[in-house]
């Protein structure tokens, strides 16, 4: 091992403060998880009661859902204001079912629906109480507000920052889309980010317990398990081997096994792998999906300025937490960390026609470099990284308002 390896394996994750004195970090982690809770609420519950209807959030909309055939209590909206949460409802509804319609509902990508069941999974858990399928779904995603702002809380503790500092995850622009669309992005980041604030403390087990969940939330979430297990293959096989990898192997390897057994069901269930179904363009070669877009960069409505501008807002933090780690601002900063960083604005950037035909599809493909350029922020002490954490806070604010401001056109 050389000296540099050593001095990266021995060098503390968490702040020696928090060593000293665990028990006021569980405190912080518990008013953080209230705060979140207390966000999540104003933003799913207090928007739908602005419609009228708890389930103007679920977005049920011809084609994928005929009125006729849907409950009393929902509300279809016009076709113009459908998206991916009626899908999670057929499937919180029945997981497997391959009935052609479900409460009116049809699947228009079934593999890759079904490959994100953890959402839906829990909000028919929820529904097993008197709660309806609907309000289970808003309440999975304020939960999972809570555990944003506890693993926000704990995230900076270990990096020895004050919780505020922490707080800042809540406006992840990703996770106001999640919530107010029904969608999974607010509960995969959720446990993404738990996974992460396990991983700093060397919880391994509950790190990868909290990412095998992620993984079956959403794909995406696979980044980071499989970069920890390229790392432990990479040092083996340059015998860099450090201490800790063989429960960090654990990390890496049992969401991608839940993931891949999962896939199996998928298959057998569909007859096609879930990621790969989908079709259409997500991603294209960096920097070419705006001019792939049929009219993108010729905006002629309030609605297609926000699909330039809320991207370009994210873009904005993603290139200043760049700059914040290129800058050498982040330090004692997970490695695994910051390749998945890298990774994920490589995606980001190579955002396709699919996702920038709207504002929300676009900032949910740059969801997972946000999140972990806001994490690397939090360990930063310069002022690049203190602009990454002012500027998500005003976008991710903005976003919240700018969704109450349109609510009522949704009914």
């Amino acid at each position: 091992m050389t000296e540099r390896a050593e001095s990266d394996a021995a060098r503390p994750l968490v702040a020696d403060s928090v060593r000293r004195r665990p028990e006021s970090v569980y405190v912080r982690v518990v008013v953080g998880a209230l705060v979140g809770l207390a966000v999540g609420t104003i933003l799913t519950f207090g928007l739908a009661s602005r419609t009228g209807s708890t389930s103007t959030l679920i977005h049920f909309a011809p084609p994928n859902t005929d009125a006729s055939l849907a409950p009393d209590s929902v509300l279809v909206l016009p076709e113009t204001r459908g998206y991916d949460g009626q899908f999670y409802y057929r499937l919180a509804q029945h997981p497997l079912s391959t009935a052609d319609q479900i409460d009116g509902v049809r699947l228009d990508h079934p593999a890759l629906r079904t490959t994100r069941i953890g959402y839906p999974v829990l909000a028919g858990a929820i529904a097993l109480t008197p709660l309806s399928t609907v309000d289970a779904m808003l309440l999975v995603n304020v939960l999972a507000y809570g555990v944003i702002g506890a693993a926000g809380v704990s995230i900076a503790a270990s990096a020895g920052r004050s919780p505020l500092v922490g707080m800042t995850l809540l406006f992840v622009p990703a996770f106001v889309y999640g919530a107010t669309m029904s969608v999974t992005d607010t509960v995969a980041g959720a446990l993404v980010l738990a996974g992460i604030a396990f991983l700093l403390r060397d919880h391994f087990i509950a790190s990868a317990t909290a990412l095998s969940a992620a993984v079956l939330t959403r794909e995406t979430a696979l980044l980071l398990p499989v970069i920890i297990v390229l790392g432990i293959l990479y040092r083996r096989a340059r015998d860099r081997s450090v201490p800790g990898d063989k429960r960090l192997l654990v990390v890496g390897l049992a969401p991608i096994a839940c993931f891949s057994v999962w896939q199996v069901v998928v298959v057998a269930t569909w007859g096609e792998i879930g990621p790969l179904s989908s079709g259409g363009k997500n991603l294209t070669a960096p920097f070419l999906g705006p001019f792939a877009t049929d009219g993108y960069l010729r905006p002629s409505s309030s609605e297609q300025w926000m699909n330039i501008l809320v991207p370009a807002a994210a873009f904005a933090i993603i290139g200043l937490a760049v700059i914040a780690v290129s800058a050498g601002e982040v330090r004692n900063y997970d490695a695994n960390l910051v390749i998945g960083f890298g990774v994920a604005v490589v995606v980001a950037v190579s955002v396709g026609p699919a996702l920038l035909e709207t504002y929300r599809s676009s900032i949910r493909g740059m969801g997972d470099a946000v999140i972990f350029g806001v994490v690397a922020a939090i360990f930063g002490t310069g002022r690049w990284s203190r602009t990454v954490l002012s500027c998500v806070v005003l976008v991710g604010a903005g976003l919240m308002l700018w969704e109450l401001r349109i609510a009522p056109d949704l009914s």
